[in-house]
């Protein structure tokens, strides 16, 4: 084999590992999707209704709420 040939042979091995190298090192970054809009702010303030609904107990004779 002539030295030119040899170097034929061994550089498209060269280019060929040199190409797999790069392909491998190719990564997908797959990025969460992105989470919605808000809820719109109620177009009027909401009101508490401030409902009292005491409970009752028993202890002895006692009674208390």
């Amino acid at each position: 084999m002539a030295v030119s040939s040899r170097i034929l042979i061994f550089g498209r091995a060269g280019i060929l590992a040199a190409a797999g190298l790069l392909l491998a090192s190719c990564v997908i970054e797959e990025v969460p999707p992105r989470p919605g809009p808000r809820p719109l702010p109620p177009d009027r303030p909401t009101m508490c209704t401030r409902e009292y609904a005491p409970v009752c107990a028993r202890r002895g004779g006692d009674q208390r709420t």
